[in-house]
């Protein structure tokens, strides 16, 4: 009777054990034990760098002077950026990780807009072009979620974005036949002054692949909006879709 009693605690006792070491073993979804006489910890920590394509729509108001007199206004505009990094991931648990990357963006943008002056013959019809490009130091801080035991995973960042340096061209293309020039170089068009600082909250979908004991991939698909204007004073706002890509490798405990 007394050992039945035991092996009725015993028995519980053994599978919860053995729950808890199968959860250590698959800690990050994968199963990195080359046998029981290799035993492999597996590590919380790990690094490795991220790699991004985006493409970009922008939205908003913003006015475009040449001499300073105002001339026109932007609303609308799209372009590229890639963004290349140093990642890091904490995995809390089996399922929840925790994410810092720090990386450098360049984001190119062209914008648009037509201008009908009248005369009195046929009207002039140009459009003005602003085509940009920013380089960016971005810190990004999040985390994300392993969807069920699948290695797919959805999570999120807050991204700050601090601007190095920026270039720009304004031009003049001529529609009409009338306009006396084909296409000509603004040199001293200007908007208004970009913002040093941009937040954006980025919601990113990704799925884990095993490259190897310690290494894994992931490739994954974000979207991102910018929170507060580009531009100071006026409105700009990017709405980004990101291709992206991480190679991680495992930092022992």
């Amino acid at each position: 009777m007394k050992s039945i009693i035991i092996a009725k605690y015993i028995f519980p006792i053994i599978i919860i054990l053995l729950i808890i070491n199968f959860q250590n073993i698959f800690a990050q979804g994968f199963d990195w034990q080359k046998g029981g006489r290799m035993p492999y910890q597996i590590p919380n920590l790990y690094a490795g760098i991220s790699l991004k394509y985006s493409y970009n729509s922008h939205f908003g108001e913003f006015n475009f002077k040449e001499n300073f007199i105002e001339c026109c206004k932007f609303t609308e505009g799209s372009g590229s950026g890639f963004n290349l990094g140093l990642t890091t991931e904490y995995w809390y648990d089996s399922h929840t990780a925790l994410m810092l990357d720090v990386n450098f963006s360049k984001i190119n943008s062209e914008f648009a807009v037509r201008s009908i002056l009248p005369t009195r013959g046929d009207d002039f019809i140009t459009e003005y072009g602003f085509n940009s490009t920013l380089n960016m130091i971005n810190i990004e801080s999040g985390g994300r979620f392993r969807i069920l035991n699948t290695h797919f995973s959805i999570g999120g960042v807050l991204r700050f974005s601090a601007l190095v340096s920026s270039n720009s061209e304004y031009s003049e293309q001529a529609i009409s036949q009338n306009v006396p020039f084909e296409r000509r170089i603004i040199p001293n068009g200007s908007i208004s002054e970009l913002n040093s600082i941009v937040i954006s909250p980025v919601v990113t979908f990704a799925y884990d692949a095993q490259l190897g004991t310690g290494y894994y991939a992931t490739p994954n698909i974000s979207l991102s909006y910018t929170l507060n204007s580009i531009i100071q004073d006026e409105s700009l706002r990017r709405f980004g879709v990101e291709f992206g890509i991480r190679i991680m490798r495992s930092l022992k405990n």
